[in-house]
């Protein structure tokens, strides 16, 4: 019913999409998100006190592509990690290659590379990543190498790619929940 063109238009357009979703889901994959959170699901007016304009303009992702650090503080329960989660997904969308690490699994993995010298290697594998997710920075025994190989993997992507770090503890806590408060 149509022409060549217009039907082999339709046929490219539709393995284009496929492949592209397909390479998202690859992407959703091998960032090891515990479960799936978008912002069509974040409920803005649940916070009051969040700021949903400086919320909205990071989803743009901008923070990725010019490398940038995302803090994001506040109590338990505020939906810190849904927001983390959510820029994730969009970020595999758009292309980025994500890791989401609990800061507990990414620390415990860290100290247990120190006894097989591959602490190195380690860190290098994370910082390839456009966006590393850090999330719940508290829920770790404190061990005193903690701080330093956070250290590490933050300054393998200082300037280079973008982290996002949440925490319901103030940065001036962060020291004595690693066991380092220097």
């Amino acid at each position: 019913q149509q022409g060549y063109a217009t039907f082999l238009a339709g046929l490219v357009r539709t393995q284009v999409i496929a492949v592209s979703e397909a390479a998202a889901e690859r992407r959703r994959k091998a960032a090891y998100f515990p479960h799936t959170k978008t912002f069509d699901g974040f409920d803005f007016a649940f916070q009051p006190g969040l700021n949903v304009r400086l919320v909205k303009d990071l989803m743009g992702l901008s923070f990725i592509r010019q490398a940038r650090p995302v803090l994001i503080l506040g109590k338990p329960g505020t939906g810190k990690t849904h927001l983390s989660l959510a820029y994730g997904h969009l970020a595999t969308l758009a292309g980025f290659s994500v890791r989401f690490y609990a800061c507990k699994t990414l620390l415990t993995e860290l100290y247990a590379s120190l006894a097989a010298c591959t602490t190195d290697r380690l860190v290098q594998r994370t910082a390839r990543h456009d966006l590393l997710i850090l999330d719940d920075l508290r829920h770790v025994p404190p061990r005193p190498e903690y701080a330093c190989l956070l250290a590490d993997v933050i300054e393998a992507r200082h300037q280079r790619k973008a982290t996002i770090l949440s925490s319901n503890l103030s940065v001036n806590e962060w020291g004595k929940a690693l066991g380092n408060p220097l």
